[in-house]
């Protein structure tokens, strides 16, 4: 686990990483930054969004990404950050 310092306020606790993986975009909003994923591994889709600091870029439907799961301390399920 470590505590993120770039990420958001209501973010900056301890997270837990599970390394990078691959899918592919359900849907994304490029406005708000975040959409979902459909895991390569055929697990559910999880949310994501792009990293803080991280200029938003749209991504379309079907696109293929690369992303980190993390778990947020505190919080029920994962989120994605998508790395490209």
């Amino acid at each position: 686990m470590r505590v993120s310092a770039a990420a958001p306020f209501h973010y900056a606790r301890e997270m837990e990483e599970t390394g990078i993986v691959a899918g592919t975009i359900v849907w994304f909003d490029v406005k708000k930054g975040c959409g979902f994923i459909r895991p390569d591994d055929g697990g559910r889709d999880v949310f994501a969004r792009i990293p803080p600091g991280r200029k938003k870029e749209n991504f379309a439907p079907g696109q293929r990404v690369e992303y980190e799961l993390v778990t947020f301390g505190g919080r029920a399920g994962s989120e994605a950050l998508i790395l490209t």
